[in-house]
This record gives structure tokens, sequence and C-alpha cells, in this order.
């Protein structure tokens, strides 16, 4: 028997007060009798899946199962990234030319830890670390070449800020341009940690982080 439990944090909204158990059982004397079960205790959700039945062997079975699985575990990174109990973030890797040019990333920002004490700085030349953010970067970008007129954007229907660590230190920004914050400079190869802020623990910001070559 396999499992994996998932509890949902009750201020979280969407899986609200509730628990997500996938309960995967193999039984192997008899083709066929493989089973699957998916339990939502939920206020606003509906199971689309309660029982899967396997005809044809085993090996298709781990495969649905393990489906299943990764679509639970992308949920509960959707409403909970935020407090940090699953962090993934995305990894992109830029060289001088990269198509498309702006290249756009899509996340969810926020955390619940003061973006100054993650990245231990209070003022940087680019502006105030303000907001909160999580632990772990939401985004990471590896430059592979120097560049020397770089833009990071960051787009969201809410008040955002942006946060960066990499190479030469620490860099962030609130409010340049109307209330999108953004970073424009020379940047050197390496690799950067990006967070995407919220002015308060509870929010988690939809963004979108916009990536130019400005120098092309």
């Amino acid at each position: 028997m396999k499992s994996i439990q998932i509890f949902c944090h009750p201020q979280l909204g969407g899986l609200v007060g509730c628990l997500l158990l996938v309960s995967i059982e193999a039984f192997q004397p008899r083709v066929g009798s493989a089973q699957t079960t998916l339990l939502l205790e939920a206020s606003d959700v509906t199971p689309t899946l309660s029982t899967f039945q396997e005809t044809g062997g085993g090996n298709r079975f781990v495969d649905e199962a393990a489906f299943m699985a990764l679509h639970v575990q992308r949920e509960a990174q959707h409403l909970q990234g935020r407090y940090d109990l699953i962090a993934n973030a995305n990894a992109l890797t830029l060289a001088t030319g990269f198509t498309p040019n702006p290249t756009v990333l899509r996340g969810t920002g926020g955390g619940n830890r003061q973006a100054e004490e993650v990245v231990n700085t209070r003022h940087t030349s680019t502006g105030p670390c303000l907001g909160f953010i999580s632990s772990n970067p939401h985004e990471e970008i590896t430059l592979e070449d120097r560049f020397s007129n770089l833009e990071l954007l960051v787009e969201s229907e809410a008040d955002t800020t942006l946060v960066i660590a990499g190479p030469g230190g620490v860099w962030c920004n609130d409010d340049s341009q109307g209330r999108n914050p953004a970073i424009t400079g020379e940047w050197l190869p390496g690799s950067y940690r990006v967070w995407i802020g919220a002015y308060t623990a509870s929010e988690a910001p939809a963004y979108e982080l916009s990536i130019s070559d400005r120098s092309r």
C-alpha cells in the first residue's frame, strides 16, 4: 500500500478545511483487482474520480495512480505555495539572443516571511526590499552570458514587489512602473533567485514576469 496525504491550511481558500487523501492499493493475486481510490472532504470540491478498475495488468495502473497523485500535488502547490508547504520554482536558462524577447513566466507569488528577512537586506540600489515572500524563490533564472541591459518586469492585478538575489548582491523594487515593480540594468552570468512579493501574508498574487533584452 502507498499513500499520499495533504492537509490544507484553513485560511488558504479554495480547498477550505479539507483533507485530500490518495490511497493506492494493489492486490497481486488476481489480474484486474488493482484499485485506486480518491477521497475528498471539502465544501467546494466535487471528486472527479472515485474508483479506477484496471483490467489489463499492473503496469498501467501504476501510471494512472502516479498521474492522479501528481494532480493532487500540483493542486496543493497552487493553493499552499505561499506557506512553504511545497516549493517548486520555475527554472529558466537564457543566453544572448534568446527568444521570444520578452520571455514571460507565470506563477503565484507571496509568502509568509518578510522579504528583508529572507534576503537579509532592507535597502538596495534599486529600491527597498518590501512585501511578504516564501523562503524558496518563485523563479530561478540562469544567465549564460553577460547582459548589458536586461529588464525584469512584474505585471499583476495585485500590488506586488520584486526581490532578486544573484551574482553581486541583492536587488529589490516596488512600483517602478505604476504598481508594477521592475529592475533594469547590467546582469552578470550566473544563477538568480527571484521572488514576487505581496503586501500581506494572506495574499498569493498571480503574476507574469517579463524578461526583456532591451539592448536589441
